[in-house]
């Protein structure tokens, strides 16, 4: 009898493609989003002005740390359903069109709408009728109206809604489990036509079978992604503001969030998210100003939002501060302080906005020494953020003979670890800061350390 390799049979190769994608900006949003497109039978070109990227893409390989992704951009590319490259005159083969730039603030915390007209220019130049394109980079309301589809229609001549069709869907995947949600977490789309909004909620629905939202706007999407990132980092600063004053009476933070979230509140429970060492990234650091400053244009008060972004802010301080203040409380006025994880949260190599910067000036300012290590940044990167004087080393090398150990990120990685056997290479009496919640009190304390959760 012969056997059929069940794989081969579902290759994504081995039957046509459902859709032909270009993602405009394949960084790290893009990547993810064609990777997992690709992975369910499209066919995605990614459209990138970096050429390591593309060389890297085309190669089945990538530079972003992230589970799953390198095996679904390795798979992809091999069957031939993914591949990059910088000419912008490919899309005219494609049927969707997603764009991924970046959007940072500006020098008066407004969005920064380079990228976005420059990807509205070179797009509109080779858009064809019968298209659909879908932005998704986090903008403040209009943008989608009023900057990027009216570059679309003023450079290419043909009209939203009529000609091609145009919605903002905003990207909601959290880094660290981002190929995950995306096959799983329901995708908005907002439209200002019937007909947009249908033709992308319908490609979404078949290409990943996840569930769709429609709103009635392109405005009531941009703030549905605006919405959220305010509520996570609001919330944040709520729970950094409780851990606090669990610290200072010697409580449990963690018990205390379990116990107060087990009350119910309108349609869920009270929902306390982790305190954390600090809140890094491109999404949270900038959209609850973008959205503060959308108050003070309303002519409305901001100044809660903003606290709540300084009180995030000023969490790597706190971390040094408890650290500082634990070390001259055991009789040491200077100490070696291990810290693991300088990406700007856990299992990813992403160092944008990381709260690693700022922790290691604020002991650097106590007269603590340091050791840095992660085992997914690349050293290059690390260099070039934190200095030529702050090289990664081994996570053993980082702990031995350390004072102090910070996890500023909880790796799968460090979770494994045996930490009887971490223990006997740090000093004798040594600090063990938990600045993700990664680690149990009772395994940490058993180990022989002494615990803090940030």
């Amino acid at each position: 009898m012969t056997m059929v390799d069940d794989r081969a049979a579902k290759s994504p190769a081995a039957t046509p493609a459902k859709y032909k994608v270009g993602i405009v900006g394949f960084g790290y949003i893009g990547s993810v989003i064609g990777a997992c497109l690709a992975d369910k039978g499209c066919d995605v070109l990614g459209i990138e002005i970096d050429p390591r990227t593309v060389d890297l893409t085309n190669q089945g390989k990538t530079e972003h740390f992230e589970p799953q992704l390198p095996e679904l951009i390795a798979r992809s590319a091999s069957a031939g359903r993914l591949s990059a490259s910088g000419d912008f005159a490919r899309l005219k083969k494609v049927d969707y069109i997603v764009v991924t730039v970046g959007t940072p603030l500006d020098a008066e915390f407004k969005a920064d709408l380079r990228y976005i007209n420059a990807a509205a220019d070179a797009i509109a130049r080779h858009l064809r009728a019968g298209q659909s394109v879908v932005l998704k980079s986090t903008v403040i309301p209009t943008i989608t109206r009023d900057v990027f589809g009216a570059k679309l229609a003023a450079v290419s001549g043909l009209t939203p809604g009529k000609d091609f069709h145009l919605a903002f869907s905003p990207e909601r995947i959290a880094e660290g489990k981002a190929v995950k949600e995306f096959f799983s977490l329901p995708i908005v789309v907002g439209a200002d036509d019937d007909a947009s909004a249908e033709k992308i909620c319908a490609f979404w629905r078949d290409a990943l079978g996840v569930e769709t939202i429609k709103v009635s706007s392109t405005i009531g999407a941009e703030l549905t992604k605006l919405a959220d990132n305010l509520w996570i980092d609001m919330n944040i600063a709520v729970a950094n503001q409780i851990a606090k004053v669990c610290q200072a009476h010697g409580a449990d933070f963690d018990e205390v969030q379990k116990a107060a979230n087990t009350l119910p509140k309108g349609q869920h429970h009270v929902n306390i998210l982790q305190s954390s060492i600090g809140v890094g990234g491109s999404c949270l650091t900038k959209d609850p100003l973008f959205f503060a400053h959308l108050l003070d244009q309303a002519g409305h008060d901001g100044r809660l939002i903003r606290e709540a972004r300084a009180i995030n802010d000023r969490m790597p301080a706190h971390a040094a501060q408890t650290i500082a203040q634990w070390l001259n409380a055991n009789g040491k006025k200077t100490g070696k302080v291990a810290v693991l994880g300088v990406a700007f949260k856990n299992d990813t190599n992403d160092l944008r906005y990381t709260p690693v910067l700022p922790l290691l000036g604020e002991l650097k300012t106590r007269g603590l020494s340091y050791q840095i290590t992660d085992p997914h940044v690349a050293p290059a990167n690390a260099r070039v953020l934190f200095g030529a004087d702050n090289d990664l080393v081994s996570w053993q090398d980082a702990v031995a003979n350390a004072d102090a150990l910070c996890f500023a990120c909880g790796h799968t990685v460090y979770r494994a670890l045996d930490l009887a056997l971490l223990k006997a290479k740090t000093a004798a009496k040594c600090l063990f800061v938990d600045g993700r919640h990664s680690f149990s009190r009772q395994s940490v304390t058993a180990a022989g350390f002494e615990y803090i959760v940030i």
